[in-house]
């Protein structure tokens, strides 16, 4: 990592889908503990990525970054002491849902694509005042776009691709790449098999949704996303 140049990696903690509230807060709670342990062990290596500044500074101390964020709010969804609790322990990122739905909103597998819960609204907001940004990469379309309109701050497709390229419930309309990048937020594109159609994507299939990304929101609200990297043994 440090030969690359990498600033950050986006750590995913928690649980997702199904998993009982209380058990999903248990293993959340267990995941922080254990990559703040990381850290602990290997200041040399890693850095706490917790506020703008943190990125510089990690990058001239010669650290990756870690960013804590969740691919669904099943550790806390109604109960948003929890959210803060949290936030306090770093984390910086958060989906509403999955790809099912959940008590925030709908994930994009939902046949009937119902939108943002109330108590999806009141999540929002609360991620808003406390500077967690908002991640619709799995919501499904409704509910994305009444996170977008809701969302006081930017908010991201962290890993996506373009719906206009491969039609997929994974990926992103023009419409929703725009109303993205009018709201200041970014989208991402990953590598996944999605990108193709269902053979192993190649990198002219990135470049395909990413030409299609910037010539739709531009260049200042598209990157290249790699959400399936895996630390397979920490120095």
């Amino acid at each position: 990592m440090r030969a690359s140049g990498l600033t950050c990696v986006h750590i995913t903690v928690g649980a997702v889908g199904t998993t009982a509230p209380d058990t999903a807060f248990t293993r959340t709670m267990r995941d922080l503990d254990r990559w703040e342990g990381e850290i602990d062990r290997h200041p040399a290596v890693f850095a706490r990525i917790r506020t703008v500044q943190d990125f510089a500074a990690a990058k001239a101390a010669g650290r990756t970054g870690l960013l804590f964020g969740f691919q669904d709010a099943v550790a806390f969804e109604t109960d948003l002491a929890r959210l803060e609790s949290f936030h306090r322990h770093g984390v910086r990122i958060v989906q509403p849902t999955y790809n099912r739905r959940n008590l925030l909103g709908d994930g994009c597998m939902e046949p009937a694509n119902a939108g943002l819960s109330r108590a999806g609204v009141a999540a929002i907001e609360r991620m808003n005042a406390l500077g967690i940004l908002v991640d619709l990469s799995h919501c499904g379309r409704q509910t994305a776009a009444d996170a977008i309109r809701v969302s006081t701050r930017p908010v991201a497709f962290t890993h996506t691709g373009c719906a206009a390229v491969i039609d997929h419930p994974r990926h992103r309309t023009d419409a929703e790449l725009r109303a993205v990048a009018d709201k200041g937020g970014l989208a991402g594109i990953y590598v996944m098999p999605y990108l193709s159609g269902g053979r192993q994507p190649t990198g002219e299939d990135v470049v395909r949704h990413l030409e299609h990304a910037l010539n739709v929101g531009g260049r200042g609200a598209t990157w290249r996303s790699a959400p399936t990297a895996v630390f397979r043994r920490l120095p």
